[in-house]
């Protein structure tokens, strides 16, 4: 018998692409795409956690590729992302905690201080945002909320505050920390999160976005009562809150000028002065995940037909710039339930259908 045995060199990695984006963020040279390698079904075995990949568009190349391990990152498995649009880095939080900064440059600095914590520290990154006065690059976990120099890459403070927050963000002296039950302000010196005020008005954050050093926008609520709020610091130290848009939400991403907010009827593009300005989501496209840059070339996802851009013509009406382009990798799934079938073979469910076969269904004698 001769054993089967390969080097860890002789593997190839493939990448799956189930067509379910969960982010486009787009760039100046690049646009990338958060993708979803299989159908996420909370309550089943093994489909229950997404595992998302990285691709890229690259804008004078004219094609996608697949980012991993064998050719830029630092590891395969992508947990979230966000893009620093003053330093030109897409932050990379991998699902064992590692981080990479991706230049636009092709620079990569890794970060893999939470990865090697020690297991009291969760791995888990739930949000980020950018500093760009101090250097900082602020990230969100379960447990608190740590802090990295990004020109030295090496995390300078950590927060374990024994809270789930899925934003952080520093505004002036101090920093604003969100989580599913509220927002809430302090000193990021304090150790204890019980040293942090609640501000009211806000539940059920979703994510905070920093439009710059004393401006951060708030998505929060379900469903059709989504909601984004803008909240401004002033020289008091006070915060204002201006109220921006009410609807079904799917995307708030950082733009050149700002952020735009995607909705099921409308894109919102705001500046950095909260200018508001309001285009209708093309009607074939309503609810897409959407991203674009500097709003003259909008991406919209279409699932396994691909991913489309589309620009507005001077009329207001929408135009297509290219068909739906669709990453080069396979629909794979996983499979927990297989059966013999002496005529047809294995039988293996598929496509996130994870469930036993009744026997009434197949016959093996």
């Amino acid at each position: 018998m001769i054993p089967m045995l390969a080097n860890a060199e002789q593997w190839r990695l493939h990448p799956t692409y189930d067509g379910n984006l969960e982010r486009i963020i787009d760039t100046p040279k690049f646009t990338y795409f958060l993708s979803h390698n299989q159908p996420v079904l909370e309550g089943t075995i093994g489909n229950s956690i997404p595992t998302m990949s990285l691709w890229r568009y690259d804008k004078n190349a004219d094609e996608i590729v697949w980012l991993n391990k064998s050719n830029l990152l630092s590891e395969s498995v992508v947990f979230y992302l966000e893009y620093n649009p003053t330093k030109k880095y897409l932050l990379i939080a991998y699902e064992s905690g590692n981080i990479d900064l991706l230049y636009d440059d092709e620079t990569v600095l890794n970060i893999p201080g939470l990865k090697l914590a020690s297991s009291e520290y969760t791995k888990n990154v739930t949000g980020a945002s950018f500093s760009p006065e101090t250097d900082e690059a602020f990230v969100a976990t379960d447990f608190g909320f740590f802090v990295i120099d990004d020109k030295s890459g090496e995390i300078k403070y950590t927060r374990k505050l024994d809270k789930k927050l899925n934003g952080v963000v520093r505004m002036g002296d101090t920093v604003l920390l969100s989580a599913e039950d509220g927002l809430y302000t302090g000193s990021p010196k304090s150790y204890k999160f019980e040293d942090f005020s609640k501000i009211d008005h806000f539940e059920g954050i979703k994510k905070l976005l920093r439009l710059d050093k004393n401006k951060v926008l708030v998505w929060f609520g379900d469903g059709w009562d989504g909601q984004v709020y803008a909240l401004t610091m002033q020289d008091d130290g006070s915060l204002d809150s201006s109220y921006i848009i009410n609807t079904m939400l799917r995307c708030l991403e950082t733009t050149s000028d700002g952020a735009f907010i995607s909705g099921y009827f409308d894109i919102v593009n705001v500046d950095r002065n909260l200018n508001v300005t309001q285009i209708s989501m093309p009607e074939t496209e309503r609810n897409s995940v959407v991203g674009h840059w500097n709003g003259l070339i909008y991406w919209f996802n279409k699932e396994r037909d691909g991913i489309m851009r589309k620009k507005v013509a001077n009329d207001g009406s929408w135009m297509l710039i290219s068909e739906p382009m669709v990453p080069n990798a396979s629909n794979a799934y996983k499979s927990d339930n297989m059966v013999y079938h002496p005529k047809y073979g294995m039988l293996v469910r598929n496509h996130g259908i994870n469930e036993q076969f009744p026997s009434e269904w197949v016959q093996t004698t």
